[in-house]
């Protein structure tokens, strides 16, 4: 069932037997294995309680190895992903809308998440990226990672965009040309489209959102025939990882954002278009 589902993906389950009898931190601490065990425990149980910053900073205490497990790379990105206003009730609440234009949906309904907590959500992205290659992640991880990409590049828009919280972007939004201060939102925006990509890719088959992840299959095959006005390829898709992003193909991601496609936000005269037209393409 899709709500069984979406909680085993989140890890925001505290298990039955132990939210029924009261226990503190340190009881749960008292059984856990090892000290990233406990940390693991206070983690999940501030998550159940919204508590985020308590979250992350039990998180922060876990070591570096065990991060890289999908048991605890899903609980901490969570702990960040929820302080980035990405939570589990706010996905479970919208998943049956994975539908194009989900770009434009998402510019609707994100409310006023601030731009300080972008990078929650860039924290969280990279917690999720350091368990391994999409490859190799389960189809939870990747679902979890391909709606918090999403989730990413709907907050950086309309954080950008939308300085009014209308739900529609500001006419004078250029998605070719969004900000690079205070931090490289272009950047943070390539990584979450290339992370979108990779996660897609493996779910291409999955009940649930096999038909959108398709469609980002779909825009990657449009990218890889796009060139910018020097003839550089812009197919943020073929890069080998996040830290081989190339300038040109930066632009390919916010070509991307600007399509009005599955996964755009149907700006302007691009909507509809494909990536590579004149009226779409970040040049």
């Amino acid at each position: 069932m899709r709500p069984l589902r979406l909680l085993k993906l989140f890890i925001f389950i505290v298990v039955t037997t132990l939210l029924t009898t009261s226990c503190t931190k340190n009881y749960l601490a008292q059984f856990a294995m090892n000290d990233d065990e406990s940390y693991l425990y206070d983690a999940i149980i501030d998550i159940n309680k919204a508590d985020y910053t308590d979250a992350i900073t039990a998180c922060s205490n876990i070591s570096s190895t065990s991060l890289q497990t999908e048991q605890y790379a899903t609980v901490c990105a969570s702990a960040y992903a929820g302080q980035c206003g990405f939570t589990m009730t706010f996905f479970e609440n919208n998943i049956t809308t994975f539908t194009a234009p989900w770009g434009a949906f998402m510019i609707k309904t994100l409310g006023s998440t601030s731009p300080s907590a972008i990078s929650e959500c860039d924290d969280a992205e990279t917690i999720l990226r350091n368990i391994g290659p999409a490859s190799t992640r389960s189809s939870d991880a990747n679902l979890f990672m391909m709606a918090l990409s999403l989730y990413k590049i709907g907050v950086i828009a309309k954080a950008l965009g939308d300085p009014t919280n209308s739900g529609l972007l500001s006419g004078s939004f250029d998605a070719c040309s969004i900000a690079t201060s205070p931090v490289d939102y272009q950047q943070m925006m390539a990584e979450a489209f290339w992370d979108l990509s990779q996660s897609a890719a493996q779910l291409t088959n999955d009940s649930l959102v096999g038909t959108f992840a398709l469609g980002i299959a779909g825009e990657c095959t449009l990218l890889s025939s796009v060139t910018d006005s020097g003839g550089k390829a812009e197919n943020l898709c073929s890069a080998t990882s996040v830290s081989a992003i190339t300038a040109d193909q930066i632009k390919g991601g916010l070509s991307m954002l600007k399509e009005g496609s599955s996964i755009g936000v149907n700006q302007g005269t691009c909507g509809g278009g494909t990536v590579a037209s004149t009226n779409c393409q970040c040049l």
